[in-house]
């Protein structure tokens, strides 16, 4: 009666079918595997001294011990992949109501196990309904927030309206780094901080993502500074939860001297022995910066190399994977490296699996996004950037890509109040780029500015008070006046302090 009806149920002394079992009271409960399959039914039988609370404590003994049997079922499972795993509770819950409320989630944030229990909490009626759904859609949180909690209970409110608490945890061979690295999770980037809200960036790591997870070699193009290297650290780190290898070789320097050169070689054999004694698994990144800065034997010694590891997919099988995944970037377009002869064709073609440009900053649609969003993150707080700055920031040509932004950023935050950024605070160059980009005025149109001067010269006095926290010799040392004439000017603006 327990298999059939997939439940615990006692049978009193009395319901019987044979009157010599009278004396004896039967309890079952049902017995499933980590893929929710009914596999058998654990039973027990005592004296029957007609007592319900008895039967009540017979089923409650038997279904722990079959919901504790599934969730080893379901952990020894899936502790041989490379996958989180949650523990699902309802808020105040007795722990042994949620021991077998358990969920599997891949390194791609999708979720590959659960068990009717963890489906109910989540309120589902099976757990079909939330295989391969998406971690983020499900739980409101994603892969990373989760990775960088792991150990700990987050309440939750999934897409169903249901109110649990979620513990997540990581495979084994992980959780000592993840602990020691948690530390600078709030630092941590993702895809969706590399390809911003510009819709060209966001199909192009999308698409490298994909490539990437199926071990295609991937070929990079994009001017210094424009993320390349920290697209190819993203794709690693999301690949996986075991944290592989990651190796970079930086072809730029292997051939200043004897001594770079057997470097080089150096690395490729371990490169070699990393791919001989690698299983099924991915076993490592390697990122090969600049490998058009390679002579061309070097880059012989590199075909080489992928000659034997075999980097390019082969056959017809879009599921193969590759445990080597290769990654190369260059700064010019491929195109003009072949036709100058600085790229060998053969190489060219074994690391081109999929090649994609990364734009740079200038011509980046969220380009006042990532201004804001940088100027966040290294203030730790929100960082108010005047017009005036803005449209400087914006109309500068950035030829050192984030890098420059950076750099500028960081500058003009130190040089000002550190809450806000106005256009005296911004570094020389991009001040003097606006002078270079003015147009020469006719006399008429001089005269029609000479009309906004006042009202430019009190928002800029406004915005210098601003950005030197109202310290008036500070102030007037920027522009360049005396005391008394910041003191006379606030004085006929009308300037007042804001709280």
């Amino acid at each position: 009666m327990a298999l059939d009806g997939q439940k615990a149920i006692t049978i009193s002394g009395n319901n019987h079918y044979y009157k010599s079992f009278g004396q004896f009271a039967c309890t079952g409960a049902p017995l499933f595997d980590q893929h929710n399959q009914l596999i058998g039914a654990l039973a027990i039988a005592g004296l029957d001294y007609k007592n319900p609370h008895n039967y009540i404590f017979y089923q409650y003994i038997l279904s722990l011990t079959a919901a504790k049997v599934q969730a080893r079922l379901f952990k020894s499972h899936y502790s041989a992949l490379d996958v989180m795993h949650l523990s699902l509770s309802k808020s105040g819950a007795d722990t042994d109501e949620s021991i077998n409320a358990l969920c599997a989630i891949n390194s791609r944030g999708e979720i590959i196990g659960l068990t009717n229990h963890a489906a109910e909490l989540l309120g589902y009626r099976q757990h079909s309904e939330v295989l391969n759904q998406r971690v983020d859609d499900v739980f409101g949180k994603n892969i990373d927030s989760l990775a960088n909690l792991a150990g700990t209970n987050i309440d939750i409110n999934s897409n169903q309206g249901a109110a649990i608490i979620a513990t997540p945890f990581l495979p084994s061979s992980t959780r000592s780094i993840i602990r020691t690295t948690s530390v600078m999770s709030s630092q941590k980037k993702g895809l969706s901080d590399i390809a911003g809200h510009d819709k060209y960036m966001i199909a192009t790591t999308d698409r490298a993502r994909e490539l990437y997870r199926h071990g295609v070699p991937l070929l990079l193009q994009g001017e210094t500074g424009s993320g390349k290297q920290a697209l190819v650290k993203v794709l690693h780190a999301e690949a996986s939860f075991k944290q592989p290898p990651f190796i970079t070789i930086n072809c730029a320097i292997a051939d200043i001297s004897d001594k770079s050169v057997d470097k080089f070689l150096s690395e490729l054999d371990s490169i070699r022995s990393l791919h001989r004694t690698a299983g099924q698994e991915f076993s490592a990144t390697v990122y090969l910066k600049a490998i058009d800065r390679l002579s061309q034997k070097l880059q012989m010694q590199v075909v080489a190399l992928l000659n034997e590891i075999d980097v390019a997919i082969q056959g017809v099988n879009l599921e193969s994977v590759n445990t080597l995944r290769v990654i190369s970037s260059v700064q010019d377009e491929p195109v003009e490296l072949l036709g100058n002869e600085l790229l060998y064709p053969e190489l060219f073609h074994r690391l081109n699996g999929a090649c994609f440009r990364l734009s740079p900053l200038r011509e980046r649609s969220d380009l006042k996004w990532l201004i804001s969003q940088l100027s966040q993150e290294l203030a730790q707080y929100p960082v108010i950037i005047s017009d005036i700055a803005y449209d400087l920031l914006l109309s500068y040509q950035w030829p050192g890509n984030f890098r420059e932004l950076l750099n500028a950023i960081r500058f003009s935050l130190l040089c000002g109040n550190g809450k806000s950024i106005t256009d005296i605070d911004l570094p020389n160059n991009i001040q003097q780029h606006r002078c270079s980009q003015a147009p020469e005025r006719t006399l008429s149109q001089s005269s029609l500015a000479n009309l906004s001067v006042e009202k430019s010269d009190a928002q800029n006095l406004r915005d210098t008070l601003e950005s030197s926290n109202w310290n008036v010799s500070k102030a007037a040392r920027r522009l360049g006046i005396s005391r008394a004439t910041i003191y006379r000017k606030i004085k006929d603006f009308e300037i007042v302090r804001s709280e």
